[in-house]
């Protein structure tokens, strides 16, 4: 098998102010403006002595024009309103098969945000967005992502909008002096795709297809971080933490289903330079996460850890040493569920001359795994690593 697949693009884009006015918390303004974006996707595939080929061009054109409307009492209060309106010309071309279109564009966004004092702030967010496939994603021919994974659109579907709507509400607090900073954020995005994948294994060839069938799906999320400085050993502890369930639906054999992970993910990291000739950094993450389809739990939960640690260590002044350690874990096969890597770097200074020893895999690990489950589809990556190596370099420094 064998496949080429070669993409280009092109955007350009102009803006003008029409009315301007100012009075005292108040600012209005009228902008006209432009967009165009051209788009091509080439793809040969070769397979099995049967060659086919693809040759996806569009276009698309746009004009609007933007009120802005903008409140504010100085630092205190403000409040921001844009809202896009317009028109979208869109052209699509693959070999015999062309259309055109025209579309509505409205794309309205407001932030409102309080201050109530120099450390705490509270903002409000809004926006809705639009979007075209890429031209890739139109083509009829069938490409394949990798090895066991093909994708094409055999129904030779049109082109349709896709919108997002997005709304975050958050709190921050910060207090430079104190090295003290935090925040809290509840965010909800929903998603309107007018076109659908389904897929289907057909010799083992998972074969994504364009369905004519519109899907949506919603996100919520919370995200809670905090960090905390010290002027002992220049050193700073920050923590995150994010709860959430993203919603999607699926098309399988044409049939639609309703998939769903709730997750979770921890994170603390410390840094900080004991003594002049060391420095210690260190990375924790947790991750938690269940998958539904159709409601029905798809198992128990499942869970994983990654660790990095490192150290920068000056024996003297012209010699570092910087050793890396990263651990993976996780709990979705029965096999490979550890990964332990060690990565060491030397370096020594030499006048203008820097010499260097990187030693990576030094535990010669050959083997890593990825998984992804989105309740839906559940599927895994394994990847052939290189084993231990060891490169020896030298630099100069030309003053």
């Amino acid at each position: 098998m064998d496949q080429t697949v070669r993409q280009r693009n092109l955007n350009t884009g102009g803006t003008a102010s029409i009315i301007a006015v100012a009075v005292p918390h108040f600012m209005f303004n009228l902008n006209g403006g432009f967009d165009a974006q051209w788009q091509q996707a080439k793809t040969e595939l070769n397979l099995a002595e049967n060659l086919t080929s693809g040759n996806q061009r569009t276009w698309q054109l746009g004009a609007n024009i933007t009120p802005k409307f903008f409140l504010h009492y100085g630092q205190r209060f403000q409040w921001l309103i844009y809202m896009p309106v317009g028109f979208e010309y869109y052209t699509s071309t693959d070999g015999e098969w062309e259309y055109d279109k025209m579309f509505f564009s409205f794309k309205p966004y407001t932030n409102l945000t309080f201050k109530p004092s120099e450390r705490l702030s509270f903002a409000l967010t809004s926006t809705c967005e639009e979007s075209m496939p890429a031209a890739l994603s139109l083509m009829a021919q069938r490409r394949y992502i990798d090895y066991r994974t093909s994708i094409s659109n055999p129904y030779q579907l049109e082109a349709k909008i896709n919108r997002t709507i997005k709304t975050a509400l958050s709190a921050s607090y910060q207090s430079v002096l104190d090295m003290l900073f935090g925040g809290v954020t509840l965010t909800h995005a929903y998603s309107y795709n007018s076109l659908s994948n389904g897929y289907d294994v057909t010799d083992d060839i998972i074969e994504y297809i364009r369905l004519p069938y519109a899907t949506s799906g919603n996100i919520w999320q919370g995200d809670q971080t905090f960090s905390k400085g010290f002027f002992k050993w220049n050193s700073k502890i920050s923590e995150s933490f994010t709860i959430g369930s993203s919603q999607n639906e699926f098309y399988v054999d044409d049939a639609m289903h309703r998939g769903r992970s709730n997750y979770l993910r921890a994170n603390i990291s410390f840094t900080a330079s004991f003594a002049r000739w060391i420095t210690f950094e260190t990375s924790n993450e947790f991750s938690l996460s269940k998958t539904f389809t159709d409601g029905i739990a798809n198992g128990n939960a499942k869970h994983t850890f990654t660790n990095s640690t490192s150290f920068v260590i000056w024996p003297c002044k012209q010699l570092s040493l910087m050793p890396t350690v990263m651990y993976y874990y996780n709990d979705y096969s029965a096999s490979y569920r550890n990964n332990t890597f060690l990565n060491c770097n030397i370096e020594y200074s030499l006048g203008n001359a820097i010499l260097s020893l990187k030693c990576s895999n030094l535990l010669d690990c050959r083997i890593f795994r990825r998984y992804n489950d989105n309740g839906i589809i559940q599927y895994s990556s394994q990847y052939s690593l290189r084993g231990r190596t060891i490169m020896l370099g030298i630099r100069f420094s030309i003053k």
